[in-house]
């Protein structure tokens, strides 16, 4: 996945760099050198480290989810008389259903993920949580927190009222107490404008696609790949209430089938590309000497088969920075 420095634009988005019988080395979470797997043995860097065998199975980068609603409220068929059942969470609730479900995202080979909550729709919720994901201790995955704004919480009148209050009072408190870089929200008016004069990355979500600079993200309910020859990188679009899908396996197949990409357009677009929209590139999203340790293993020789596959996981291992989190930590 090394490369050029910025995005892969949809013509470099199938340029793999595949390294046939290759290895990675890790050190302190980082990862110091990757290559054929006989040069290693002349390494002074390696004597002494522990071997993993991956004969036969894929190794790369972990995952990155980037457009996650990781605290929404429990599935819609539980919520029918509450629409907004995250609003009397206290946080140590929060932070066990984080990790809750972080578990799951886990398991599918994510080591990364841009997490908000947006179903609190008042201050008190919306700094909350994100308070919550701006501590957790990164044991299991990566978080990038983000606010999430997509509906117009139930005290405000219309969409204007409420865009207002967005960007008088919600994005000034959270750029103040320094909880997100960034926000994805849908397209209120006048917000873009004053989330990007607080010094927010601004991403903007409608129709299944989120605008996030020079990259779009697809997600499950994306009617149609974009003509344009942009920078395209998947997301589950996770939300417990709408969109329950927690394994970028699922997210794959979806762009394959229904979206036409390529099973290395797939790839590009779940690691790279979605470090991206983090922008985290330069910690994550390839197996590159200096980046965090976050690898997945599969339990097959050909990354074709993420995107084919679908309904059971391929992952073996997954190290988020070079702490193997899966299986091991399943005990735990």
């Amino acid at each position: 996945m090394s490369g050029a420095p910025g995005p892969r634009r949809r013509a470099d988005m199938d340029y793999l760099r595949i390294i046939e019988d290759g290895a990675v080395l890790i050190s302190e979470g980082k990862i110091v050198e990757t290559g054929m797997s006989r040069r290693f043995g002349n390494l002074a860097a390696a004597k002494g480290a522990e071997e993993i065998a991956a004969y036969g199975k894929v190794v790369m980068p972990g995952f990155i989810d980037c457009s996650v609603s990781l605290l929404s409220g429990p599935p819609a068929y539980e919520t029918a008389s509450n629409r907004l059942p995250v609003r009397g969470w206290p946080p140590r609730r929060m932070e066990l259903e984080t990790r809750r479900r972080l578990r799951w995202f886990a398991r599918g080979g994510t080591t990364y993920a841009g997490a908000g909550c947006g179903h609190g729709r008042d201050e008190a919720t919306e700094l909350k949580a994100l308070k919550v994901l701006r501590g957790l201790d990164e044991r299991l995955i990566g978080i990038e927190p983000v606010l999430h704004a997509f509906e117009r919480g139930p005290e405000f009148e219309s969409d204007r009222e409420y865009a207002e209050w967005l960007a008088g009072t919600l994005i000034p408190a959270v750029r103040e107490r320094r909880l997100a870089r960034s926000i994805e929200c849908a397209p209120w008016p006048g917000v873009e404008q004053a989330a990007a004069a607080s010094g927010l990355r601004v991403r903007i979500r409608s129709s299944g696609r989120v605008r996030a600079g020079p990259v779009d993200v697809l997600l499950p309910d994306a009617e149609a790949r974009p003509d344009e020859d942009g920078a395209l990188a998947l997301s589950t679009g996770f939300d417990a209430c709408s969109s329950p899908f927690t394994n970028m396996q699922a997210a794959l197949w979806n762009a394959r089938v229904r979206l036409g990409f390529s099973p290395e357009e797939c790839l590009t677009a779940s690691t790279i590309n979605a470090a991206h929209v983090l922008g985290i590139e330069k910690r994550t999203g390839s197996l590159e000497p200096g980046k965090d340790a976050d690898i997945v293993m599969l339990q097959t020789g050909d990354y074709r088969d993420l995107s084919w596959y679908v309904g059971s996981s391929l992952v073996a291992m997954v190290f988020a920075k070079g702490l193997e989190v899966f299986p091991r930590l399943e005990a735990l």
